[in-house]
């Protein structure tokens, strides 16, 4: 197993595990998903992502949001603003221990 193939497999579990906390909302709640600026690539992605989910799970009314990037993602994901979030792993690694912008 590479260090890309642990990579890959951990942001994916992360996606499942975002994806299947956020079905248990009630139904016509929106999700919102924290992206990125317009011009990145976030932004595209959390589209794709809200366009899918609307196809097969409408009642999860997914909405993709533009964001400022990782961080105001990670602090949105920390109050309940997003269900689902674009973060560099950098930075969710320094949420989670409380470091740096988010000590």
């Amino acid at each position: 197993m590479t260090y890309t193939t642990v990579t890959r497999r951990a942001v994916l579990t992360g996606v499942g595990i975002s994806l299947l906390g956020s079905t248990a909302r009630a139904e016509g709640t929106a999700l919102s998903i924290g992206s990125g600026t317009a011009g990145g690539v976030y932004f595209p992605l959390g589209r794709a992502i809200a366009a899918i989910l609307n196809a097969s799970r409408p009642e999860l009314n997914a909405a993709v949001v533009m964001t400022q990037g990782s961080i105001e993602n990670m602090d949105g994901l920390g109050v309940g603003k997003f269900g689902i979030v674009f973060t560099q792993v950098d930075t969710a690694v320094n949420a989670a221990d409380g470091e740096d912008h988010f000590n």
